[in-house]
């Protein structure tokens, strides 16, 4: 049996879904306005061009 106190765990369990939902709703949200602006400068990257992926 856990030493842990059984409302600690329900008060874990419910952040953690509270941060599941709200991460699934911003998504949601970014997909739905994505192509809405074609206007939209493209950001800059931090990309260096030298830069090689290992294999």
């Amino acid at each position: 049996m856990s030493s842990i106190p059984f409302s600690v765990v329900k008060a874990q369990l419910f952040r953690e879904a509270m941060k599941t939902y709200i991460r699934v709703q911003a998504e949601r949200s970014l997909a739905v306005l994505g192509g809405t602006t074609p206007e939209m400068p493209q950001p800059k990257r931090r990309f260096n061009r030298e830069f090689k992926q290992h294999d």
